[in-house]
């Protein structure tokens, strides 16, 4: 073969193995596997005549996004939040634990379910703690697996009975509460023998019962207001509240009318219309519109930037975006390499005096309240007035200790 011809085939055999290695290295190395994300379970109980609380799931997507978006996930793994709604019903919260408890979650959170009777010991048999949300029933109070930065029923109607005997010094109290043993239950411990401890006859506390559907709760608010009370308390989910609020308005009603925080709401107040002015709340957060506190105003900033075209500033989304701060916190105190559902449990036992997101501090040591569950029991009392709410109380206020039973 000619010289000049070899070089030529040596040539073009170079040029074809660089243009080979060149294309190599040109194809990308296989994507990096994302780091596992850390899933995160909630029941919300949504779309139901029985009580709707779709502002506490917002919240907690909310939170998540923020998180993830903004702090880059818990050292580098992003968190994920999987929903599942229920119907206000045992059958809908065992559907619910199910389906969860199938996605392995590190923990549940809540928001509000009136079907935990159901749930919780599903829960407690896989080894799954319920960590924050909003506790109402006994079931929550009394789960030896849940652990919840505010007190729910049991903290707020206690303060506000506190408040009532105490700081206002009342001398007639009526209380008017849903008609079944939950809330005959609720009236008596939470709100008369509390106040009756404090001083107060118990022949001037009357227990005044109402059906939860009632379209017209003029009939009720009449006999509440019967013997001119210094003042009726409300035990009531938000769709009752605003009923009151309008039967208090059309009877010209001039006692001071006190409610659950969950009725402390937008949709509540406009539909409670002139009869909302005036009202008193309790609240287990500070007020979602003290923005000079650097929380709240964390709080209303993110949901106005993760939870849609409306989002709901009240006391149940702060709950549930409070939640997620508190445990994302308790994440960084423990470190990936550490965390799992035991170490969380672990964390929330050894909190004493913790910081706790827009609320009073923490303790979890189970003695918080005669309900173990429960390691926050403080409220503050606000008032709406004018259009906006005022901290009145201006200070937390627990009446946990003075719960008795029988």
């Amino acid at each position: 073969m000619p010289r000049k011809r070899r070089i030529s085939i040596v040539l073009a055999s170079l040029l074809l193995m660089a243009a080979a290695a060149s294309a190599a290295l040109a194809v990308p190395s296989a994507a990096k596997k994302a780091p596992a994300p850390i899933v995160i379970g909630m029941i919300n109980q949504e779309n139901t005549p029985a009580g709707s609380f779709p502002e506490n799931s917002q919240a907690a997507k909310a939170a998540v996004a923020y998180i993830d978006n903004e702090l880059g996930g818990f050292q580098g793994h992003k968190l994920k939040l999987v929903l599942c709604t229920t119907l206000g019903t045992p059958e809908s919260s065992t559907t619910c634990a199910n389906k969860l408890i199938a996605q392995k979650p590190l923990f549940i959170t809540s928001g509000v379910d009136f079907g935990t009777v159901a749930s919780m010991p599903i829960l407690q048999a896989a080894g799954i703690p319920y960590i924050g949300g909003v506790p109402l029933l006994a079931p929550e109070l009394t789960s030896t697996n849940a652990y919840f930065f505010i007190g729910g029923s049991a903290a707020a109607f206690p303060g506000e009975a506190v408040f009532l005997a105490r700081d206002v010094k009342a001398q007639k109290v009526n209380i008017l509460y849903t008609d079944n043993a939950a809330g005959l239950a609720a009236a008596g411990v939470f709100g008369k023998n509390i106040m009756v401890t404090l001083g107060m006859s118990a022949d001037s506390i009357k227990l005044i019962p109402a059906p939860a559907d009632a379209a017209d709760f003029t009939p009720y608010v009449t006999a509440a207001n019967a013997n001119n009370p210094d003042a009726i308390m409300v035990l009531f989910a938000a769709q009752g509240c605003s009923r009151v609020m309008q039967a208090k308005q059309s009877l010209g009603v001039k006692a001071a009318m006190y409610y659950p925080g969950s009725c402390a709401d937008s949709t509540v107040l406009s539909a409670g219309g002139a009869g909302a002015d005036g009202a008193y709340f309790n609240s287990e957060t500070l007020l979602f519109n003290a923005t000079a506190n650097k929380a709240v105003a964390l709080y209303r900033a993110k949901l106005a930037k993760y939870g849609g075209k409306n989002p709901v500033y009240s006391n149940f989304s702060q709950d549930s975006f409070a939640a997620i701060m508190n445990i994302y916190q308790l994440f960084k105190e423990i470190g990936y390499a550490k965390l799992n559902s035991q170490s969380l449990v672990a964390a929330l036992k050894q909190a004493v005096g913790h910081p706790n997101f827009m609320g009073h501090a923490y303790t979890c040591d189970g003695k918080q309240s005669p309900f173990p569950s429960v390691c926050n029991a403080y409220v503050r009392i606000v008032q709406y007035k004018g259009g906006a709410f005022h901290d009145v109380g201006k200070k937390w206020i627990s009446g946990a200790t003075l719960i008795k039973f029988g």
